[in-house]
């Protein structure tokens, strides 16, 4: 699965990666390559014993070009979890978007969800057993994307519950 167009780093998020170059464009370029070949390497081999020797590799950069984008391995993991949490954000929203009846919204919701773990399995199963890898500072911005994405669920939930049952 590759990256979806359209992610792009946060101001907040800019400031916990380390990136020298100011293409933006060129710097989302080589973050989606990251995203992908780390992906794949630490759902292959494990984010421990993965090298960014082998994700430089396998993303076709260059070893030296590599920490023009980021500074280490952690930040790679980093930009894979940013990027899955942020497609829950974005595409749940969306979802709900689509209908004003909050029932309807929360059963969207719950297929968009499913949808794209379904479509992210990689990516999903990297956040549930890798996020502790992380400093705090990137472990702390990460639980808040998905607190983020858990009021998504608890706003149409909320919405719904104001009815009363025969109103449902």
């Amino acid at each position: 699965m590759t990256t979806k167009e359209g992610f792009w780093l946060r101001p907040e998020e800019v400031a916990l990666i380390t990136t020298v170059i100011e293409d933006k464009e060129l710097v989302e370029a080589r973050h989606a390559q990251l995203i992908e070949a780390g992906t794949r390497l630490f759902e292959k081999k494990g984010y421990h014993t993965t090298t960014i020797r082998e994700i430089v590799k396998e993303s076709g950069l260059g070893i030296g070009s590599i920490y023009q984008y980021v500074k280490n391995k952690e930040e790679i993991l980093f930009l894979i979890l940013v990027y899955i949490l942020r497609q829950y954000e974005s595409r749940l929203a969306a979802s709900i978007a689509t209908t004003a009846n909050p029932r309807e919204q929360l059963i969207s919701a719950i297929k968009t969800y499913y949808k794209i773990v379904n479509e992210e399995s990689d990516k999903v199963l990297l956040a549930y057993r890798e996020t502790q890898s992380l400093d705090e500072d990137h472990r702390m911005y990460i639980m808040e994307l998905e607190l983020l994405t858990n009021n998504i669920f608890k706003k149409s939930s909320n919405k719904g519950s104001n009815k009363t049952f025969s109103e449902r």
